[in-house]
């Protein structure tokens, strides 16, 4: 609770003012009132409203009268405190929490723990000597989630399927295409209701020590930046980028040839020419101690295609898989050693 933000009355005040009715314990020439609001005691009666610099608060609705301009999709526009006043302290009318600039770096907090998410311009953020951010109608800031600690949760996952390969592209990516998929029944197989609880699925080959983790906010490296600003992209609504994405692979897609799984789950898997050059490209230069000899001509060749079981156009590489499903994929791009896919 935040005492210095809070006024008490004085008991000779309240002694002295003749007037008062009821224990209301705030006497003559004393401004303030509950959650450190200065009192108008003109509008409905004393100890009723209270006035901040940019709202009016009815002590006996514990509701603003002026519909906030701030738009939180899960509280009412009249809402205050968080809708805990006792614990909350909010002379602007605003709402705490973590802020965010759009290339994920965590740019501070003001001190109160609501679980909520913030984008805002770095230019734009004060902070107060102690080192919080002091929140202002000022301030350019838009809400990207009202579930901070979910957030931190996935984009920790994010950066471990990211891996050290992953690109500040390849990890928006698959941001995308983890929310493409969270709609798509023939991906989500367990109906997930959230980006948190399907990449706890089989989107996410992170092992059952990591799905707890919450991604510090104290971790700058740009890996993790990359996870958070490619989730919160998503969370702004922004365009998808994928072309439709819905799946995802890494280098395990070259390693595993034939026995890879999506050649026993799809009817036809096509790559681009252009696609897979870059895809074995990354993985060559990305993984040289897994496989330094990784280059184009030696994974994917007119020679061994018939081989590897891979029909090879004069545009796209194509493999026939054993037609369990109706399904067939293609590659829609690839990036940071991942290539991504559609269904079609």
């Amino acid at each position: 609770m935040h005492l210095t933000n809070f006024h008490f009355y004085n008991p000779k005040n309240y002694l002295y003012n003749k007037t008062v009715k009821g224990l209301q314990g705030y006497g003559i020439g004393y401004r303030f009132h509950f959650n450190g609001q200065e009192k108008d005691d003109e509008v409905s009666g004393a100890g009723n409203t209270m006035t901040a610099e940019f709202w009016e608060y009815d002590s006996r609705l514990g509701r603003r009268w002026n519909i906030d301009n701030v738009v939180k999709h899960w509280e009412s526009g009249y809402a205050t405190f968080s809708n805990n006043p006792i614990f909350f302290v909010d002379p602007y009318g605003n709402t705490a929490g973590d802020y965010y600039s759009k290339s994920g770096e965590h740019l501070g907090n003001d001190g109160i723990d609501d679980n909520k998410g913030y984008v805002a311009n770095k230019e734009d953020v004060k902070f107060k000597s102690d080192g919080k951010i002091v929140d202002s109608e000022k301030t350019s800031k838009e809400v990207f989630t009202d579930n901070h600690k979910e957030f931190q949760n996935t984009a920790s996952l994010l950066k471990h399927e990211s891996g050290e390969s992953g690109t500040q592209s390849s990890v928006k990516w698959m941001a995308h295409t983890l929310n493409n998929a969270l709609g798509n029944k023939s991906v989500n197989y367990k109906n997930a209701k959230s980006l948190n609880s399907l990449i706890k699925t089989g989107f996410s080959s992170a092992p059952k020590s990591e799905k707890s983790k919450l991604l510090s906010t104290k971790d700058n490296s740009s890996h993790a930046n990359w996870a958070r600003a490619g989730l919160i992209d998503v969370m702004l609504g922004n365009s998808d980028p994928t072309g439709g994405a819905l799946l995802w692979d890494g280098i395990d897609f070259l390693k595993k040839g034939l026995n890879h799984p999506k050649l026993n789950q799809y009817d036809y898997v096509t790559i681009a020419n252009n696609v897979l050059e870059r895809f074995v490209s990354d993985a060559n230069r990305l993984h040289p101690l897994i496989n330094p000899n990784w280059t184009l001509d030696k994974v994917f060749t007119s020679s061994n295609a018939k081989r590897e079981g891979w029909c090879y156009g004069q545009t796209h590489w194509t493999a026939v898989g054993d037609k369990t499903r109706t399904f067939s994929l293609k590659a829609t791009g690839s990036g940071g050693a991942t290539i991504f896919w559609k269904i079609y």
